[in-house]
């Protein structure tokens, strides 16, 4: 029994598939044409998708309900709290920066201050990326205001540093988002015929548009090159 986001994402697979085997298609004419005197000079048949409607019968089968176990969010933010720790100590070895006494200690009240806000926030379910910003934010501004540390920390080191902060807290608590419930349907033509009348199901018509991905790549002095996939 799928969920209805397995489902969606099956289809819309097949589809991406069917662009494949059509691409295929075309080099296998290309290089057809290409040997052929008369045909090569001729332009290449290639078939997209541009648009694709579908319409799909499904019964909902059951509403999963919230998983009961799991944390609360002050039970969350105390864990993050903990991993934050962990977290800048590991970064600022890494990126070469020494922590003073002086330093950690402010940074441990400025970091107590954004958890205790985030908690008497009520009725506001958890959201890492505020929690990230408001942490990574009360630690650079200490490091700033330290004598000498900013003299230190070039404006692109200390960028460099928040980031990578930023993506290894991102990593780290993400395990903390609540996970919703899932819709369970059923799709299959027996499943379907055995679900009732045509009159009881649901019918889902949504209208996909292709878009193009291409490959590119950049090259920094020094740097290997790197790849990345963009919209053509």
């Amino acid at each position: 029994m799928p969920y209805l986001g397995e489902f969606i994402g099956h289809l819309l697979s097949e589809l991406t598939n069917a662009r494949v085997q059509a691409d295929q298609e075309t080099l296998r004419l290309a290089e057809i044409y290409a040997v052929d005197p008369v045909m090569r000079y001729m332009p290449i048949p290639r078939f997209r998708l541009p648009n694709v409607t579908i319409k799909v019968p499904v019964a909902v089968k059951e509403i999963e309900s919230a998983p009961e176990e799991g944390v609360t969010k002050e039970q969350a933010l105390d864990s993050i709290r903990q991993s934050v720790d962990k977290l800048l100590e590991s970064q600022s070895r890494q990126s070469g920066i020494r922590l003073l006494s002086t330093e950690k200690k402010e940074i441990k009240s400025s970091l107590d201050n954004v958890m205790q806000i985030f908690k008497t926030t009520e009725k506001v379910p958890l959201r890492i990326t505020p929690v990230i910003e408001q942490a990574v934010a009360a630690i650079v501004g200490v490091l700033r205001k330290t004598p000498g540390k900013a003299a230190i920390l070039k404006p692109a080191s200390m960028e460099k540093f928040a980031n990578d902060l930023k993506s290894a807290m991102q990593r780290d608590f993400t395990k903390f988002l609540a996970k919703p419930p899932r819709l369970n349907v059923l799709a299959t033509t027996a499943e379907l015929r055995e679900a009732g009348p045509v009159d009881i199901l649901a019918q889902l018509e949504f209208t996909i548009s292709e878009e193009g991905m291409e490959w590119t790549s950049t090259q920094q002095e020094g740097e290997a090159q790197k790849q990345f996939l963009v919209q053509e």
